[in-house]
């Protein structure tokens, strides 16, 4: 595969060759500019329409002239294999998502990065990251951004049926690894993960003489979390509200719950709380409906701040960033904002809920009842 691409490029085009028995390819016609070529691991599409592509090189194509590029000419192999828990190997598909190998390069204007920052409004941190965006622009069309550009590669795993990998010709260096296999039951264009596994590794040089001799990775263990599906009951929680009080998931047995996931200072999350806040305030005084935010947000200062600037009445419970591995993982919550609504039994009803389908779903709740 052969095509251009890059943040700040308005022009992008991908074109395909096959390769003979010898890994000889042609590209005809080819538009001169600096491109990128990949190798393309199988013929499909990975979840959420991934193109599963590695070994890039670049190459600049000059009008006129034959280009030459070599794919993965040197390097050895690198394998692992992932010992799962919580799930047998074969019960996953390995082919349905891209795993990787990535070269560790590190831009200069990542440590000015404003998302790990705090900011005394919202305006602050919107200026931040607008100001972030440009120098981030004006950087990858650089020279030296082009040049960290080209160094940047990506090798994508080919994984066995039993949770073995292999990448071959892989240069001595950093790299990051990650393997993120997502729930086989669902339509690949979806991102839920049941995982997620991402460490630096150092491959060295092959030992003089044995250049095709593995690097072994050893055993990777990974501790799979089965997804919560509609109809299994929920786990119990215990969550602090605004107000002090301490709520679990037993206080609204017998009641239908909403549970309301979000970060208070994403765009997402305010354009969805106005769907919320009509909800609410429709509600009559004996409801069976009760609601429960649980905010995500890195602030809680910023957090309290949208409370009272959007007036959500409802009972709110701050869980911070580390919410992402505990409640919202253990409820399989990938997207922000989402809804997700508990049955008077303590079972999960319905998930992923926004807008329209958050309306019809109680809508429907109601004449349940």
């Amino acid at each position: 595969s052969y095509g251009r691409s890059s943040p700040t490029w308005p022009l992008s085009y991908f074109l395909t060759a096959t390769t003979d028995e010898e890994g000889r390819f042609v590209f005809d016609k080819a538009p001169p500019g600096e491109s990128r070529v990949q190798v393309r691991c199988g013929s499909r599409e990975m979840s959420g329409g991934t193109v599963p592509l590695s070994h890039g090189q670049y190459v600049n194509v000059k009008p006129g002239e034959t280009a030459k590029v070599v794919l993965g000419g040197t390097g050895r192999p690198v394998v692992g294999k992932v010992n799962l828990t919580g799930m047998a190997a074969p019960e996953l598909d390995w082919t349905r998502d891209v795993h990787s190998l990535s070269t560790l390069t590190a831009a200069p204007i990542e440590a000015d990065s404003p998302y790990s920052r705090k900011f005394n409004s919202e305006a602050e941190r919107r200026k931040a990251i607008e100001e972030y965006s440009r120098k981030q622009r004006e950087f990858w069309d650089s020279e030296e951004g082009r040049r960290l550009q080209q160094r940047e590669t990506t090798y994508v795993l080919q994984f066995d049926d039993e949770g073995a990998f292999r990448v071959d010709r892989v240069p001595p260096g950093r790299y990051r690894l990650s393997i993120a296999p997502t729930d086989p039951t669902e339509e690949r264009y979806t991102y839920r993960r049941l995982a997620q596994l991402s460490q630096e590794i150092t491959v060295p040089e092959a030992p003089a003489g044995k250049q095709d001799e593995p690097f072994d990775l050893g055993s990777l263990e990974m501790t799979i979390r089965r997804p919560l599906k509609v109809g299994d009951p929920a786990p119990d929680f215990t969550v602090s509200t605004l107000d002090g009080k301490q709520t679990s998931l037993a206080d609204y047995r017998g009641r239908l719950l909403l549970l309301l996931f979000y970060q208070a200072a994403g765009a997402p999350s305010q354009s969805e709380f106005a769907v919320w806040k009509a909800i609410h305030e429709a509600r009559a005084d004996n409801s069976p409906l009760a609601m429960l935010g649980l905010s995500l947000d890195a602030d809680k200062d910023q957090f309290k701040k949208a409370i009272e600037t959007h007036k959500l009445a409802w009972p709110q419970a701050f869980l911070g960033q580390a919410g992402w591995t505990n409640l919202a993982r253990t409820f399989s919550v990938d997207r922000l904002p989402t809804a997700l609504l508990i049955d008077p039994e303590g079972r999960l009803a319905a998930r992923d809920l926004r807008g329209q389908s958050l309306r019809d779903t109680l809508k429907q709740a109601a004449t349940d009842e």
